[in-house]
C-alpha cells in the first residue's frame, strides 16, 4: 500500500458548512473496516452509537463527552475511546471543536 498522508487544514476545509444542512463530517480513508474520518458537531451533536468501537483524538477546542452517565471534559490533544454499541455524544461544545474518528473492529470481532 502506498504512503497516504492526511493534512488536518485540508480535511477541515472539506467539511460541509454548518449552513449547509449537511453532517459535519468528512471520511477521508477506508481500509477494510478502519475508517478515519474528522468530526466537527455544530452546534448540537446528534450522533447515535456506532457499530465499531472507535477512538476520537481531539485536534483543536473543547467539549464534554458523554458515555451513558460519565462525563469527561476533553481538548486539543486528548484521545478518547468509545466501545461499540455505546450512547456517547459531546457537550459544551466550543465554536471550533474538532477530532479525528477512528473507527475498528476489536480483535475477535466479526464484521457485520
Amino acid at each position: 500500500m502506498q504512503f497516504q498522508a492526511f493534512s488536518l487544514t485540508e480535511v477541515l476545509a472539506a467539511l460541509p458548512t454548518p449552513d449547509s444542512g449537511g453532517r459535519r463530517y468528512v471520511e477521508p480513508f477506508t481500509r477494510g473496516r478502519v475508517r478515519l474520518g474528522l468530526y466537527a458537531p455544530d452546534p448540537v451533536d446528534l450522533q447515535q452509537p456506532h457499530t465499531q468501537d472507535e477512538f476520537y483524538i481531539v485536534v483543536r477546542g473543547s467539549a464534554v463527552l458523554v458515555q451513558e452517565t460519565a462525563r469527561a471534559p476533553c481538548a486539543a490533544g486528548d484521545a478518547l475511546f468509545v466501545a461499540a454499541g455505546q450512547v456517547h455524544r459531546f457537550e459544551e461544545l466550543s465554536p471550533d471543536f474538532a477530532a479525528w474518528v477512528v473507527f475498528f473492529d476489536a480483535p475477535g470481532d466479526t464484521p457485520g
